[in-house]
């Protein structure tokens, strides 16, 4: 993660050039257009901007470097599983605002959604970078507990 510390770690915008849900629902559209391949390392956004592929981290830390750029705040850099199932993590964003806090996914979705809009075995956060602090999430599953004690 050395290369998108940086990022991170990084201040708001001036609020000039505040970031809306109609231009952050542009970024995700023309994010989720660039083809996904996996890359073991981290890209940082010049990085994304310049390859013609990215992956769910390098999409997630150019959108969270642009939002940040817009000024926004509250925004946090989630790495989880996008289906309780997964075997490997996914990387998106949580940005909380006054209407409520909004998912970003720009692998999968085109659009904001709601946290907790979509089906409850999705978005499971494992690790969550606010800035500089880092978070471990918990989250308890019934059907997750169940599932795996019957593999």
């Amino acid at each position: 993660m050395t290369p998108i510390s940086r990022v991170l770690n990084s201040s708001a915008g001036t609020a000039a050039c505040r970031a809306s849900l109609a231009a952050i629902n542009q970024c995700l559209t023309h994010l989720r257009a660039i083809p996904y391949q996996y890359s073991p390392q981290w890209k940082t956004p010049q990085q994304v901007n310049s390859d013609p592929v990215a992956d769910c981290k390098g999409k997630a830390i150019l959108l969270y470097a642009i939002m940040r750029a817009k000024g926004a705040t509250h925004v946090r850099f989630v790495i989880g599983k996008h289906h309780v199932a997964d075997q490997r993590t996914h990387a998106w964003l949580e940005w909380d605002t006054t209407s409520g806090t909004y998912l970003l996914d720009p692998t999968f979705n085109t659009t904001i959604e709601r946290v907790g809009d979509y089906d409850s075995d999705m978005y499971l956060p494992q690790y969550a970078y606010n800035g500089a602090n880092k978070y471990r999430a918990t989250y308890y599953r019934p059907s997750y507990a169940s599932m795996v004690a019957s593999n």
